[in-house]
């Protein structure tokens, strides 16, 4: 066999393998970020809605399935108590950033109570996903 066509099989082989590897590496690449993209996508929660009570006194509030309503007070949130007609609806989670967490889409009335006893009601609606 002549060195000429020795070189130009090895050539020819050096060439199929490089193109092979150069195809396979991003396919493999793109598999990894999108596999760590939906995991993401999964484990990361809507952000909840925030808003003033004062904002809300005798309104509807409607909030997503999927996310959740923070009220914004300033001073002794972990005092404010609330009352949920059905409570199938929605739950309430007092603390420094009382919540509250939807469990089923339809609509209650809630009357929060703030340490001062001023009592705030509304109408909440839970709505379908998380928009």
């Amino acid at each position: 066999m002549s060195t000429r066509k020795i070189l130009t099989s090895v050539a020819v082989l050096l060439m199929a393998t490089a193109s092979l590897t150069a195809c396979s590496t991003p396919s493999a690449h793109m598999s990894g970020m999108q596999s760590a993209g939906k995991a993401a996508a999964q484990s990361s929660q809507p952000a909840p809605i925030a808003k003033r009570p004062e904002t809300i006194n005798g309104s509807e509030v409607k909030v997503p399935e999927q996310r959740a309503l923070v009220l914004m007070i300033a001073e002794n949130a972990d005092k404010w108590t609330a009352e949920i007609a059905d409570s199938s609806i929605v739950e309430f989670v007092a603390g420094e950033k009382p919540t509250f967490k939807p469990l089923a889409v339809g609509s209650t009335e809630v009357t929060l109570t703030p340490p001062q006893g001023e009592a705030i009601t509304f109408t909440l609606s839970v709505t379908p996903g998380a928009n």
